[in-house]
């Protein structure tokens, strides 16, 4: 299995820069399961930004982050770097 990605903090914030997972495993909860577990490993805030027009990555960001915090997250749109998509939210309201 290969997932591949870049995590990092401004101090404020964990960014996932880049996600990506081999499309061999794609719709086997993989990245989910990856992504959710990112996130245990660095509690705190979060932001998680998709480039513009990449509605696959939106739609998979939405649905684990939402997940992950049972719906408690904000989302807002972004004009800086071409970057439309960014979710924010605390592990502090992960699901259990």
């Amino acid at each position: 299995m290969r997932i591949i990605g870049r995590i990092r903090s401004n101090g404020e914030f964990s960014n996932v820069e880049q996600f990506f997972t081999l499309k061999y495993y794609a719709g086997q909860g993989v990245g989910r399961a990856a992504a959710k577990q990112v996130f245990d490993l660095f509690p705190g805030k979060w932001r998680v930004l998709q480039v513009k027009n990449n509605y696959a990555a939106q739609a998979f960001w939405r649905k684990v982050i939402s997940e992950y915090t049972g719906n408690r997250y904000f989302e807002k749109y972004d004009a800086k770097d071409d970057r439309s998509s960014v979710q924010e939210f605390h592990t502090d309201n992960r699901m259990l």
